[in-house]
């Protein structure tokens, strides 16, 4: 065994390491550095090679998923983008987690200490993934019932603790911040009103670990992150959506907390029920340890640096707004009406009737993929789409006249419905209803995207094209068992006459 180097002191020994550390995390790098290089100049012409990807997979063992990472952690991360060293903002980080920070806004990523774990900084990234989920129109949407909700509460005389719609993002995030976390609103209010907050004190509460992203979930905002590092003389507050970031002091932020100390209870749980008009969340009962399990100890679990956003569950259904199967009467049915329980053979094994397993597949006679193309018989002839009666099924060419079976059936495939589509028909009694609805689509296209009446409008226009679609897939269905009935009549006549 070699003879173990000793070190004067702490700080000595440690700044080696450090030395150590950055060289391999500045490896990486320069690595994506030189494959740039092979892949902009003829250096591999001697080689034989005809790619960098080519090269890198024979004499490295790289294959192109790793070979692309390298290239784009440079081309991120690097000065210029194009050299081997660094960035000074992004030193530090490791290779495992610039990874993960090339799918990280360049806005949220520079704003983040490599101190965070692998853990924290997968995290933020999943937060941003989740906000991606939800569309504009739901954000413009929530705003909208934010407003609405602001106006009841003023009409019952009761003054809304935070205006959403005009409250500064510093307000609104503490707001839903201390929603979300009722503990760290109890910590600030009995300091507050013990030895009272300074900036050193606030920086204690918020970011005990020294590094903190708190991410929470505004309505008719988004997600806002708020990223706090008690080296840095400044906060920033990131709109997730719109990338828009604002830039706030400690001493901001700390005044800022007063506005959340109202006064309007002798306990920081009554005043938090006074903000938020609801009972204080109970602190969640630890879960019971075995009397063995108890002797033996545990280590402390390290507290993450990154606290993710709480969106309110979606409420259930009523029963006053979804009536029981056993309340809800049968519709009467008209005589010869058909129904999906006729055709037990349409449906899945498992009996659902999610409508998944109601189209017709391409080139057979037996219904299976859900296009309800059927463009073709069994034979590979082009059908004509005419059944019994002689109608075709409905198409994009008629959708009003859907009832009467006409249309062709090869529309079928991908049924589109333009917005001009409602007045379509021919039929004179109509004339009326499509001057109404070309009118309304001429007003809406006049109102801002966000306005209430437009989305409402925008959601009808998609429940209608499904229930367009629907109807197509019932009429395709009930000619396939039309025809399917024709052909064993038929196959019994032959028989007989045999």
């Amino acid at each position: 065994m070699g003879e173990v180097e000793l070190y004067q002191n702490y700080e000595q020994y440690k700044k080696e390491l450090d030395a150590e550390l950055q060289k391999t995390a500045e490896g990486f790098v320069r690595i994506g550095y030189l494959l740039k290089v092979a892949r902009d100049t003829d250096v591999l012409r001697e080689s034989g090679y005809k790619s960098v990807a080519e090269f890198a997979q024979a004499e490295y063992g790289l294959d192109k998923t790793q070979v692309s990472r390298f290239i784009s952690i440079n081309d991120r991360f690097a000065e210029g983008g194009y050299s081997d060293h660094l960035l000074p903002d992004y030193q530090g980080f490791g290779y495992a987690k610039l990874t993960i920070m090339l799918q990280i806004p360049e806005e949220i990523a520079e704003e983040l200490s490599p101190n965070l774990s692998k853990a924290d900084v997968q995290a933020i990234k999943e937060e941003i993934d989740e906000e991606r989920q939800i569309s504009d129109i739901e954000v413009a949407l929530e705003a909208a019932q934010a407003v609405e909700e602001a106006k009841e509460a003023r009409q019952q005389d009761r003054e809304p603790f935070i205006d959403v719609e005009n409250a500064p993002v510093l307000d609104n995030t503490l707001y839903e911040l201390f929603r979300q976390d009722p503990a760290l609103y109890q910590r600030i209010w009995e300091r507050w009103n013990g030895e009272g907050l300074n900036e050193q004190v606030v920086k204690a509460l918020l970011a005990p670990s020294g590094e903190k992203v708190y991410s929470v979930r505004i309505r008719g905002m988004g997600r806002v992150m708020l990223v706090l590092d008690d080296q840095k003389e400044t906060v920033t507050i990131t709109n997730v959506r719109t990338m828009e970031k604002e830039t706030l002091t400690w001493g901001q932020v700390t005044n800022e907390l007063a506005v959340f100390i109202p006064d309007e209870g002798e306990t920081a749980k009554e005043e938090w029920e006074w903000i938020y008009q609801e009972p204080f969340p109970e602190a969640e009962e630890k879960e019971k340890v075995a009397p063995v399990q108890q002797s033996q100890k545990k280590e402390p679990r390290k507290e993450s640096k990154v606290q993710k956003a709480k969106t309110p569950e979606k409420p259930k259904k009523t029963s006053a707004e979804a009536p029981s199967e056993e309340a809800r009467e049968p519709e009467e049915q008209l005589p010869g009406q058909m129904s999906v329980e006729d055709y037990p053979e349409l449906m899945t094994d498992g009996g659902e009737k999610d409508g998944k397993s109601a189209g017709m597949d391409e080139g057979n006679d037996e219904p299976g993929m859900s296009d309800c193309s059927g463009d073709e018989d069994a034979d590979g002839r082009s059908e004509d789409a005419e059944g019994a009666a002689g109608g075709e099924i409905p198409g994009t060419d008629e959708v009003v006249g859907a009832s009467e079976g006409r249309g062709r059936e090869g529309d079928l495939k991908a049924v589109e419905v333009p917005r001009d589509l409602v007045w379509t028909s021919t039929e004179p009694d109509l004339e009326e209803v499509r001057e109404q609805i070309r009118d309304a689509w001429e007003d809406l296209a006049k109102m801002p995207k966000n306005h209430p009446e437009y989305l409402a409008a925008y959601q009808m226009e998609e429940l209608y094209k499904k229930a367009i679609r629907l109807a197509a897939g019932i009429e395709q269905l009930m000619l396939w068992k039309r025809r399917k009935m024709e052909k064993e009549q038929a196959t019994g006549e032959d028989k007989n006459e045999e």
